[in-house]
């Protein structure tokens, strides 16, 4: 039996799936952001800012870790703990960008509970359509609302990790300050550990 939908449920699901893509992004900010302040440990130029706005600009969020990644490894040697944990939080968000495809790509049943059509204010179900040379294929899931709710509320320490992160490379790169240095790395050892791996759990699948 369907449950009541109501307009509030529709647009409170509207609301997180949109707080999903604003969170997906602010991420990837972040280490637009922070780039920089790797590649230059002396105050960097407006024009070296610029510079490396526009190559990284247009970059999507795989690559984008990944060269985060590979540049932390490189540039702080002499601070192996600083890679660890980076590297750590890269292992919990390595299927983020897959989970966004599915998210923005999808086309939107709200309220859907299972594909016979009965409702519930806590599912949806995402639809995703692609022609092949075998022929028109088309897969949908359903998911909690629940699921989106964490994965929000999971993004949200996912930047608060790269704000320590950043606030590091300021102690180590412009500030000669390595003992604060290692309060943040606590403070961000122990945001990493306060969520799990990201993954879009699915209640039911229709091929």
């Amino acid at each position: 039996m369907s449950e009541k939908f109501t307009e509030i449920d529709i647009q409170t699901q509207y609301a997180l799936i949109g707080e999903f893509v604003v969170r997906f992004e602010d991420i990837n900010d972040w280490l637009r952001f922070l780039i920089p302040k790797i590649i230059f440990p002396d105050k960097q130029s407006k024009l070296q800012t610029q510079n490396i706005g526009s190559l990284i600009e247009n970059i999507t969020a795989d690559p984008l870790r990944s060269k985060f990644d590979s540049l932390i490894s490189d540039s702080f040697t002499a601070y192996p703990k600083l890679s660890q944990l980076n590297l750590k939080l890269s292992s919990k968000i390595v299927e983020l960008p897959q989970i966004r495809n599915t998210i923005v790509h999808g086309a939107y049943r709200l309220g859907w509970k299972d594909f016979e059509g009965n409702l519930s204010s806590d599912t949806l179900s995402v639809q995703h359509s692609k022609a092949t040379k075998k022929g028109f294929e088309k897969r949908s899931k359903i998911i909690s609302t629940k699921t989106l709710e964490n994965l929000n509320r999971d993004m949200i320490k996912v930047s608060k990790s790269y704000n320590y992160i950043g606030a590091i490379i300021d102690c180590l790169n412009h500030h000669n300050l390595p003992e604060q240095a290692d309060k943040y790395l606590i403070f961000l050892d122990k945001e990493i550990d306060s969520f799990n791996k990201m993954k879009l759990d699915e209640i039911l699948t229709l091929n």
